[in-house]
């Protein structure tokens, strides 16, 4: 499972180089849940 902020587009880059596949938007916590994001979620694939 991968997450990453939809302001770090590059981080999803990485996730798809690494194989992951794209899921749902989410929202996506930062700083034990002080700011809130939109999100992505990515699953591994094998």
């Amino acid at each position: 499972m991968g997450r990453h902020a939809e302001e770090n587009p590059a981080s999803g880059k990485i996730l798809d180089k690494l194989g992951f596949l794209y899921i749902r938007n989410i929202p996506y916590e930062c700083n034990g849940g002080e700011n809130l994001y939109e999100g992505k979620e990515y699953i591994l694939k094998l």
